[in-house]
């Protein structure tokens, strides 16, 4: 299983292509914020639509895509597995990061991880693959959800 944060859609749709291609075994799980899930209320309906939209820390998945777009069609055809985080998830992903393994990341690598930790029950004894996509976040965001992340204990 390999786990990825989804926004528009064009990071899944090449991820899923080489992996139908290399790895037609692998199941690819997109993780969408529960704040921001265009695209995946695009592949639940089959077409793009305006979606409701609230702030999230993962501002490098937030955003509506594109009318005609093509990363719906691909994107249908290759995430394997859906998954919705919300905002506390992510930023316990973001600090249980930082606390074991010293990694400073953005919200958009913290919904994959945060996918990986919902999941958790279904995934034992699988090899998995869990893509930390970005580390560009303002420091004063950073610390807010690093508060925020510690306090809870449903990510261990």
């Amino acid at each position: 299983m390999v786990f990825l944060s989804v926004g528009g859609g064009g990071l899944a749709s090449g991820v899923g292509a080489a992996l139908a291609k290399f790895a037609p075994k692998t199941t690819l799980v997109g993780c969408w914020p529960s704040n921001s899930p265009a695209l995946l209320r695009a592949i639940e309906t089959g077409h793009i639509h305006d979606v409701p939209e609230t702030d999230t820390i993962s501002d490098g998945t937030a955003g509506g895509i594109e009318p005609g777009s093509v990363t719906l069609e691909i994107a249908s055809g290759v995430i394997g597995r859906r998954v919705e985080v919300d905002e506390g998830l992510i930023k316990e992903a973001m600090w249980a990061l930082a606390e074991h393994d010293h990694w400073m990341i953005e919200g958009a690598a913290g919904v994959a991880l945060a996918g990986l930790a919902k999941l958790r029950g279904e995934i034992e004894g699988k090899s998995v693959v869990v893509v930390l996509c970005g580390r560009n976040i303002a420091a004063e965001t950073y610390r807010a959800a690093m508060n925020e992340g510690r306090d809870q204990n449903r990510f261990r």
